[in-house]
């Protein structure tokens, strides 16, 4: 404010539109919240394999992917947050994916697809800290998108259940937050 005062103090049309220019490239720098947060993953977002067995062997378009554990969920406490850890494979954002499932312990075997759609979260930030701005960026980057379903219900699909008969993603969330707290 004390710079927008002086600037217009001097009412010079050229500090004012500079003033202007930087504001706007300030705007421009740090409104893009898909990309912001998609930064580190290298275009890559993590599918979550929920109650997959310990022999789960995981490929997509016939490369054999390493499972990791990443977080799926935190909780915020005042004395402090609690992140919740599961199994997860790694993937390109933008593109559809099939994964195969494999358990060699009994023998099952399942596919599921996986779609590039938009992430809902990302769309509603963009438009509370941005006021829509940053989908001007997150937009033509693809940083707007994630993988759908991002919590595969590994036991259901083993069993070969359609995705419709699948627990719901916030079930899949609850269930593997309280097996975690117990395990």
């Amino acid at each position: 404010m004390i710079i927008y005062s002086f600037i217009l103090k001097q009412n010079s049309m050229k500090n004012n539109t500079l003033f202007l220019v930087a504001a706007l490239w300030l705007m421009w720098s740090f409104s893009s919240c898909g990309t912001i947060l998609n930064a580190s993953k290298k275009g890559k977002t993590e599918v979550f394999l929920i109650d997959a067995p310990s022999d789960l062997q995981v490929s997509s378009g016939g490369e054999r992917l390493s499972i990791g554990s990443d977080v799926f969920a935190a909780s915020g406490r005042t004395n402090g947050s609690v992140a919740y850890y599961t199994s997860s494979v790694k993937l390109p954002r933008k593109k559809r994916a099939s994964l195969e499932l494999y358990s060699p312990g009994s023998g099952k075997r399942a596919t599921v697809e996986l779609k590039p759609k938009v992430w809902g979260k990302i769309v509603v930030v963009d438009a509370l800290l941005t006021g829509g701005f940053g989908w001007l960026i997150d937009i033509p980057t693809g940083n707007i998108l994630t993988l759908k379903p991002r919590l595969i219900d590994v036991p259901a699909a083993m069993a070969g259940k359609p995705r419709s008969k699948w627990r719901s993603q916030g079930k899949l969330k609850r269930v593997t937050k309280r097996h975690i707290k117990k395990g």
